[in-house]
């Protein structure tokens, strides 16, 4: 069993269980698996009792994987067929790939197939060990099983049985069981005599009669191509329904040689004549094409204008586009603003002038000037030359033009009314455009910014959110974005969209925010700039604060208890509420909640936070949970959860997962408390040695340099005024500490810095400020430390807390530069609520970041102390990080022996071994 070939574990064992036996083995093999199997390699488990078969079962269902790979110790124990299928059964994720890895230890035995076929048919994942068995009997039959369980899937180590003489038929039963999954692999049979029998085959067998289309691009260089779409009739082709019409435009270019190809459009067009205008762009240049273009017309003039100059290009060769642009700008608004608005990509052409004339007459301008007036602003510059050019512009901005479309059409001025800011009317305006809807004032919250009025419309809004937060998330990471992107203003205006907000707005606004930020309740996978800022958390819980303050005078607390207690008290969601517990501990305001409720309130929350965090096994809130604990100044409090801890490791319900869960966080706890040890009882517990943290007050010398003696580092920069600013600023001062810029090295996105002593050097790759979607810097670096087979050694995010999860993203972990870097440094704000992202990652390296504010000064006195550490350091030796935390003055940052979240995974981690089936559950926690 890898990892445990030593014998720790069992010393003293013999002596504790020679007694009664089988109830000590079954507690063994259930709570302390790694001694388990030590006795089992050090030959002291009694495999010849009548209780052996039990016990085995229960050590292999708390660790499936050495049910084979341990086998040898009790391959010829008549029960070890049923031992083998129920650890497949109720494990087979975690135990089908050591069932193909060890088959030469069973491989003569009777029931062998029968257990390679259960594992490839559970686990479709081990297929991929058939080409190691090629010659095996029973390769097909395990294969084909798989097929029939998930064809999709299957399909995917078709390369392991490809040479078989059977693979014709595996293909053909994989397009009967997955037509689809035939269609998107045919690459991997495509040089097959019979890769169009496999087709034809999928096609028969699909529910989707467009599947030949849909997948043509898998295919569609093959000779016989035309034959699996039955392009000879078009039969293939129905246009019964919208669906079918829009695929038969869609897919025009597959047969518009066809002599039937205009009637196929023509019967496409009856049932569905707006997509038939928009597909115009495939079927354009054909001489049929106006019929339906003019069909169009007649029907609905304002969208055939969309589609005509949407798909343009398509067909503005044809004789007769003159004669449909004239009807459009006659007929339609669209037709006069997309005449004018294209003019640029038809200007070229014979008809453009005349038609462009019609277009920009007093008479169609007016027109467009009283039905859509944002436009004529648009267009203002391009229309400045025409005698009637003011009078036009005078209609479109005037008074009685613009509030009696917004009350005729509220939403058609939704998107434009910032045109109008300007004016004294524009407070009348939002009034109209927002009746039906309030919460869109968020939607439009950059234009009412800075209007003293504007908290009049927030009010309804937050009166709306208030009654289904859930159902508005989304808005209210919207409020958020809103004020993130004013963070370079004053607070006034940037905190402006809060006025009208209530405790219980406030409260979900942090929650989702938050939530964003640490990736748990519903985040979105992109960052979209939603997650709450550093400086916007504070100024929402400020708000909560100074909101409940003036709710209650502190006779009526002591009375009825704090407005904030009964606020968070009441039936709030658990995971909100969980949520919202994070957000306060990472961002270091746990005494200020404390402070806000009274003493049993205080109990009553912190009972809630314990249960919540151990009956979810939620490893981030046990993190925070801990970090609370110990931001906590008041010893009464302090009192109260030690309390709660003791309770629930002696409730006999808390099982050993819950309990090692607990056991860490009040280890933590002992461990950096003045006070705790004082609690016999407590420190009795909690000081037991299997909830020992590791040690990182140091980091060895070559998980940062390399052995060439080269220690490669990348800091990665971001644009905005923050970013140029501190990007300038490092540059001199890594110079000032003699960092050479390497002139032959670099590119426009990134500069190379050196600086030598002795027979070690820096190789620092500079990143200029990025926007966050340009790549093209770090591929470049990528490619040249591909090219010298290296990887980055030290890697520094540099930026605000909303760029941190791109360059995780971008840079770190399996296929980036920096793999498996010693060390990362969050310089942003918040980053330790970011370590579990940056562990998920690159597990094994060491992390700097902080709770608070990132600070530039700080960022690069560790940078320069940890470097100077580098250089100077002898080999074989280890940087102290008490000494570089000393150096740098940088007592916001949390140092690699400190850093709570790094320790804390990997010690529960450590502990869960034994209990493969949760660590999947744990890494996803922690991401």
């Amino acid at each position: 069993m890898v990892g445990f070939r030593t014998t720790p574990f069992i010393i003293g064992l013999e002596e504790e269980i020679d007694g009664p036996g089988k109830e000590k083995w079954l507690d063994l093999a259930k709570n302390d698996p790694r001694a388990f199997w030590g006795a089992i390699e050090s030959k002291k488990f009694p495999f010849d009792k009548n209780y052996a078969e039990e016990v085995m079962l229960v050590a292999c269902e708390a660790y499936p994987s050495v049910a084979f790979s341990d086998l040898k110790y009790y391959r010829n124990q008549p029960w070890i067929e049923n031992v083998l299928m129920t650890t497949l059964e109720k494990n087979p994720v975690f135990s089908s790939d050591y069932a193909f890895e060890n088959y030469k230890l069973y491989k003569k035995e009777p029931w062998a197939k029968d257990v390679l076929r259960f594992a490839g048919t559970h686990d479709l994942e081990s297929l991929k060990f058939l080409a190691k068995y090629k010659d095996e009997p029973w390769v097909k039959d395990v294969y084909l099983a798989g097929v029939r369980k998930d064809a999709s899937i299957a399909v995917q180590h078709f390369d392991s049985i490809k040479d078989q003489p059977w693979a014709k038929e595996a293909a053909i039963f994989i397009a009967q069981m997955s037509p689809k999954s035939a269609f998107e692999n045919f690459g991997l049979f495509k040089d097959q005599p019979w890769a169009k029998e496999v087709l034809l085959t999928a096609k028969e067998n699909s529910n989707d009669p467009w599947i030949a289309f849909h997948k043509a691009e898998f295919y569609e260089d093959q000779p016989w191509a035309s034959e699996i779409m039955g392009l000879e009739t078009g039969e293939s082709l129905r246009v019964s329904n919208g669906s079918d019409s829009y695929w038969a435009m869609e897919y025009f270019p597959y047969y518009k040689n066809q002599p039937w190809a205009k009637d196929k459009i023509m019967e496409a067009a009856k049932v569905d004549l707006y997509g038939a205008a928009y597909s115009v762009k495939a079927y354009g240049d054909q001489p049929w094409a106006k019929e339906i273009i003019d069909s169009m017309v007649d029907a609905n003039p304002e969208d055939a204008a969309k589609a005509v100059f949407v798909n343009l290009e398509a067909f503005q060769e044809q004789t007769w586009i003159k004669d449909i642009v004239n009807r459009l700008v006659t007929e339609s608004v669209n037709g006069v603003y997309m005449t004018v608005g294209y003019y640029d990509s038809y200007k070229d052409k014979p008809w453009a002038k005349e038609v462009y004339e019609t277009a920009t007459s007093k008479e169609n301008l007016v027109r467009l000037a009283k039905t859509v007036p944002w436009k004529i602003d648009t267009y203002k510059e391009q229309l400045s030359e025409l005698p009637w050019s003011e009078e036009i512009i005078a209609i479109s901005k005037d008074k009685e033009t613009i509030i009696n479309l917004a009350k005729e059409k509220p939403y058609t001025l939704y998107g434009h009314h910032e045109l109008y800011a300007d004016q004294p009317w524009y407070k009348d305006l939002i009034k109209i455009i927002l009746q039906e809807d309030p919460i869109k004032s968020f939607y439009i919250s950059d234009s009412l910014a800075d209007k003293t009025w504007a908290h009049e419309f927030y009010e309804p809004a937050y009166k709306v959110l208030a009654q289904d937060p859930k159902g508005n998330q989304q808005t209210y990471l919207h409020i958020i974005e809103s004020m993130n992107r004013l963070h370079e203003e004053e607070g006034a205006k940037r905190y402006n969209l809060l006025e009208g907000a209530s405790v219980e707005n406030l409260y979900d606004m942090m929650g989702y925010g938050y939530a964003e930020l640490a990736g748990g309740l519903g985040a979105q996978e992109e960052d979209g700039g939603d997650e709450i800022y550093t400086s916007t958390y504070h100024q929402v819980f400020n708000r909560i604060l100074s909101s409940v303050e003036k709710e209650g005078s502190e006779e009526d607390q002591n009375a009825q208890g704090s407005a904030l207690g009964r606020f968070l008290l009441q039936d709030r969601q658990e995971e909100m509420l969980a949520t919202f517990f994070k957000g306060v501990v990472e961002f270091s305001r746990t005494d200020d909640l404390m402070n806000a409720l009274t003493s049993s309130e205080q109990q009553a929350l912190i009972s809630k936070a314990l249960n919540y965090t151990v009956d979810n096994r939620d490893l981030t809130q046990a993190i925070s949970f801990s970090q609370m604990f110990n931001q906590i100044e008041h010893s009464n409090i302090q009192d109260m959860i030690r309390q709660a801890m003791i309770d629930k490791m002696n409730d006999p319900q808390t099982d050993l997962e819950a309990k090692n869960l607990i056991g860490l966080m009040g280890r933590w706890h002992l461990d950096k408390s003045k006070t705790a040890h004082k609690n016999k009882e407590f420190k009795e517990i909690f000081s037991d040695s299997k909830y020992a943290f590791e040690h990182q007050e140091t980091i060895k010398l070559d998980k940062l340099i390399s052995p060439d003696g080269v220690s490669r580092q990348m800091t990665v920069f971001y644009k905005g005024k923050d970013g140029e600013y501190h990007h300038g600023v490092f540059l001199n001062e890594i110079e000032k500490n003699g960092y050479k810029k390497n002139e032959n090295q670099g590119s426009d996105g990134y500069d190379v810095y050196t600086k030598s002593y002795r027979a070690k050097t820096i190789e620092l790759y500079v990143v200029k400020p990025r926007s966050k979607d340009d790549n093209s810097a770090i591929h470049q670096i990528k490619k040249k430390l591909e090219n010298q087979n290296a990887s980055i050694d030290l890697f520094v995010h540099r930026g605000h807390s909303y760029f941190a999860s791109q360059s995780a993203e971008d840079c770190l972990g399996k296929g980036n530069v920096a793999p498996s870097p010693g060390l990362v440094i969050d310089g942003g704000c918040g980053g330790m609520s970011r370590v579990n992202n940056i562990l998920s990652k690159t597990p094994e390296a060491q992390v700097i970041s902080t709770p608070a504010t990132g600070k530039g000064e700080d960022n690069n006195r560790i940078f320069l102390a940890t470097n100077e550490s580098i250089l100077k350091g002898q080999a074989g030796s280890e940087i102290d990080w008490r000494n570089i935390e000393n150096a740098s003055q940088a007592h916001d940052y949390i140092f690699p022996h400190e850093n709570i979240s790094a320790l804390f995974i990997k010690a529960y981690n450590n502990l869960n071994q034994a209990m493969e089936p949760n660590i999947q559950l744990i890494q996803q926690q922690s991401r």
